[in-house]
Parts: structure tokens; sequence; C-alpha cells
């Protein structure tokens, strides 16, 4: 996300790859079911919010080491929210017993989750400098 966001320099790119990479490999699978749409949708969810927080207008004017912070915060949060409406969808299938008793797994997913947004993010941030010959191309 963090490398398209930059090359691009567009807001709603990256939710637009995001939403539809996600839907096409839900509807792909043997069964489009609830489930599988509603994973879809965090992960649209998720592109959506990275876009917003990428593109504030503050963002731009942050220093080199605080954008770095700002920017791995922002993938942070945009794979919790990724989860959220997975999150909905089991409390509205369990109800609140069941969703409290399967607490423990969901905060492992959240957790893991937003430690993979946030490796992807690290490892986009220092593949930045190699890409940044391609950003004047790829500014439409």
């Amino acid at each position: 996300m963090l490398v398209l966001a930059e090359l691009t320099g567009k807001f709603g790119r990256v939710s637009i790859m995001s939403t539809t990479a996600a839907f096409a490999t839900r509807i792909v699978r043997r069964s489009a079911s609830l489930y599988a749409l509603t994973i879809g949708l965090g992960y649209a969810l998720a592109g959506f919010t990275f876009d917003i927080f990428f593109f504030l207008s503050f963002a731009n004017n942050l220093g080199k080491r605080t954008r770095r912070f700002y920017i791995l915060a922002t993938s942070i949060i945009s794979g919790i929210v990724a989860l959220v409406p997975y999150l909905i969808f089991k409390f509205s299938m369990l109800g609140l017993y069941g969703f409290l008793a399967l607490s423990p797994i969901y905060a492992y997913s959240l957790v893991k989750g937003a430690s993979l947004s946030f490796l992807g993010t690290l490892i986009g941030l220092f593949l930045m400098p190699k890409v940044e010959m391609w950003k004047t191309k790829f500014k439409t």
C-alpha cells in the first residue's frame, strides 16, 4: 500500500487496489459466502483507511523521521480496521457470550494482523529510496 500511494501520489489508488484485490480473491473461491465477503470488506476498509491517513494534508509536512513513525502508525491502524467487519460478523453470529468466549482468539488475530501490516510497511519504507526514481513516471 505504501509503495503504491507514494508512487502514484493520488488519493483513492490504494482503496481501489485493496477493494479489487479483496473482492476478486473472495469471489473466485468456491463459496462466496457472507463470511468471505465480510473479510473482503475488511481489507477494502483497511485500504481506504490507509488512503485517508496517508493523504491528510499535514502528513506531507512532517519531518522525515516523524513521517516514518506516522506511516507505521497508519499501517497499524489500517491493520486493526481490517478486522472490524469480521468481528462484527462474528458477534452477530455468536452472540455476546460466544463472542466473549472466543475473544482470546480474536485478540491474537488482531495482534497478528496489525503486526503483519506493520512489517509490510516497514519493508516498504526500506524499499522506498530504491523506488524513488520511478516516482515521476507513475504520477498521473
